[in-house]
């Protein structure tokens, strides 16, 4: 189903938490939104949804408005899926209940709701949980339950509300993994909102970057990743570091070391900015270049985390190996 966002703006009060946004979401696209607390992603959610309606602007689905200023088309006549962030299971039915309760509200025969809750628990390996209740699930088994519920009823468009926020790292990994088989499977159009770049990056098509109610980069995750649009996208995608400095032409005097000059396909809105995106994996260590001290130093398995102070600025740094603590160094841009 394809979802096309016009002018869209939701007011409370004399608080806005969405800005004007405009957005096409492909029939079948995996769309992830990412941004801090606060910056509406899901309060976007809640709109397409129909959970919320809009103060202005509309939503089309496949050309039909569905949700508007004055209209908002009733939730349980759209076939959606949603997964929330806190599970939202009933304690007092078990697997194969929540599994075929959206079933038995569009009236499907008992017969057909065993034979497709029995699909789908099989496809998400909760098969031999169908007669547990929730209290004797892991944290894992509530999040495949809440997800075999959203697509039980083989949805057009599923909308999901940070649904790994409350997994460990470990099954944060195998749940991505499901997800996107889930994906594949039902072909729907996912709406996937998150606080976590790296995960956004591993399972979207495209993400929408949001800041303060408003759409900052819409691309797809490489795109976002390697040519950040604006200040904040980089900064909060890819944790590059904005060096300052001043740009002639198409070459780049960084601030802290003007005797150096670089180049590189850097946004308009960056140069206006007078910074240079770079990040924590583009540095290396050399015996010349822009001085710096090393503040600390973090082991992460395969390299090294360090926070370097540049001046009065704290720049992040990913190597493999490196100086102790305390240590005077200078930083290269190898790009």
């Amino acid at each position: 189903m394809q979802l096309t966002i016009e002018g869209l703006r939701k007011e409370y009060g004399e608080v806005t938490a969405i800005r004007t946004l405009d957005l096409e979401i492909a029939s079948g696209e995996f769309l992830a939104i990412v941004g801090p607390s606060g910056c509406g992603k899901t309060t976007l959610l809640r709109l397409l949804g129909g959970f919320e309606r809009p103060t202005a602007g509309r939503i089309t689905a496949d050309g039909e408005v569905i949700d508007d200023a004055a209209y908002t088309r009733p939730i349980e006549t759209r076939n959606w899926g949603m997964v929330f962030q806190s599970f939202a299971l009933w304690p007092l039915l078990t697997v194969r209940e929540h599994v075929e309760f959206p079933l038995e509200m569009r009236g499907v025969s008992a017969q057909e709701r065993t034979r497709r809750a029995d699909e789908v628990m099989a496809t998400l390996g909760i098969a031999p949980l169908a007669e547990r209740y929730p209290a004797a699930l892991s944290g894992g088994q509530k999040q495949r339950v809440a997800l075999a519920r959203a697509i039980v009823a083989k949805p057009r468009v599923l909308l999901m509300d940070e649904p790994l926020s409350a997994l460990d790292a470990e099954l944060k990994l195998s749940m991505r993994e499901e997800i996107k088989q889930v994906h594949r499977l039902t072909g729907a159009t996912v709406i996937y909102v998150t606080h976590d770049q790296e995960e956004a990056m591993a399972m979207a098509d495209r993400l929408l970057v949001m800041k303060d109610g408003a759409a900052e980069q819409i691309d797809t995750p490489e795109r976002i990743y390697h040519r950040p649009a604006t200040c904040f996208a980089a900064t909060f995608v890819g944790k590059y570091t904005l060096v300052e400095g001043r740009w002639e032409g198409e070459r780049f005097v960084p601030k802290p070391a003007p005797s150096l000059c670089w180049q590189g396909d850097v946004a308009p809105a960056l140069q206006a900015q007078g910074v240079y995106p770079v990040r924590p994996d583009q540095w290396e260590w050399a015996d010349e270049g822009i001085a710096g001290r090393v503040l600390y130093r973090q082991y992460l398995g395969c390299e090294y985390s360090y926070r370097v102070a540049v001046g009065d600025e704290i720049w992040t740094v990913r190597a493999a190996d490196g100086p102790a603590e305390g240590a005077a160094v200078c930083l290269r841009y190898r790009g």
